[in-house]
Order: C-alpha cells, then structure tokens, then sequence
C-alpha cells in the first residue's frame, strides 16, 4: 500500500508574528506554513509601516523538481487595525496557489511556469532582435515602408517600436502555444501540487468561498 503523503500545516496568526518581532525584534525569521512532500510554503514579516499601523508580509514557495529548487514569491499586506485573520487566511491561500499557477506578469515568473519554460524546444525572442527582415517575414512590409516616409521623428519612432511589438508578439506564438501545453502536463506531474491544491481549496470552502 501507498503511503499517503502528509500536508503539515502552520496556522498563521498574522498579529500574533508582528508582536513577537517587536517582542524579540527577530527580523527576517522566516515561518513555515505549508509542507507537502517536495513543496515547502514559507511567511516573513519584512516591513512595518507605522504610520498606517501594516505589516508586509512576503509569501514564498519552494517546489524541488528533479533536484532543483524553483522558487516564487510574493509580498502581501496586513493591516492590523483593519484585516482579520480570516480574510487573511484566504488572501494567503490565494496567493499560495497563485504562486504556482498564476499569470507570470510581474518579474518573478511563478513555479510551473519556471519547470516548463526549461522544456521547450521552442526560441522565444525579444523585441530588440526584431529588424526590417523579420517585420517583413510576418507581413508588414508594407506597415513598415509607410513608417519610414513620416517626417516627424518622434511620431516615426513611436509606430516602429508598436510595429516592432506586433512583430516580436507574432513571432513568439510557437513559443506560448507550445509552453502552454507543457504547463498543463508539468502542473498534472506535480502530484505533491496537486495535494496541496486540492487540500487549500478545500480550506477556501472551508471558510466560505
């Protein structure tokens, strides 16, 4: 029989860490939240704003993947005159899973994501690589041979970079068709995930979503 995988979890008190900072003056300790196999979910008060009496809280998760750590984070606001400790369970088990799964627009590129873009086989490029021979490629000749008789510099520059970002976005769609399958199997590969995906929106339902 298979052992089942065990999810330990920390029950965080977000008034009760800003105490005992201040308490102790323990800057920087770090919590464990959540653990589950090969996953690890982690809490540090950062920041303390006095003057609007708010604590900055950064949530990171670690997940090991054939013996490489991919690690994403993100930070998160308690105020504590104002929150309670529910509504900042569920911002917190949101962004848990947003740390996983979420869209990767921020400069910190989440778990899944990081495992999948190391398995594609396709380019992905860059705006700066897109010259007059690619804007061709993709069919703006002609966009592009209008652009070139503006007189207004300014005006000339400004549609180039558009046209050039049209070009790079055309280009690129091999490359996000492609990483968005390999998401989909990475995320269904992931079985401790998928455990503590299933064990946080169970805590969501839990507590009224």
């Amino acid at each position: 029989m298979t052992k089942k995988l065990m999810i330990r979890e920390k029950k965080l008190n977000p008034k009760e860490i800003v105490d005992l900072v201040f308490k102790k003056q323990d800057w920087g300790k770090t919590y464990t939240i959540y653990t589950c196999g090969s996953i690890t979910v982690t809490c540090e008060l950062t920041r303390y704003d006095f003057d609007v009496n708010a604590a900055t809280f950064k949530i990171s998760a670690e997940q090991i993947y054939k013996s490489k750590s991919y690690v994403s984070s993100e930070t998160m606001m308690f105020y504590v005159v104002k929150d309670n400790d529910v509504s900042f369970q569920i911002r917190l088990i949101r962004e848990v899973l947003k740390r996983f799964t979420g869209d990767s627009w921020s400069f910190d590129v989440t778990i899944i994501e990081g495992i999948a873009k190391t398995k594609s086989t396709k380019t992905k490029y860059d705006v700066w690589q897109v010259k007059e021979k690619e804007i061709s490629d993709v069919g703006f000749q002609e966009e592009y041979d209008k652009i070139q008789t503006l007189s207004n510099e300014d005006v000339k520059e400004s549609a180039l970079n558009s046209l050039e970002h049209a070009t790079v976005s055309i280009m690129n769609e091999p490359y996000f068709k492609e990483l968005i399958k390999i998401k989909s199997l990475v995320a269904k590969e992931l079985l401790d995930y998928q455990k503590l995906k299933t064990r946080l929106n169970d805590d969501l339902e839990k507590l009224g979503l």
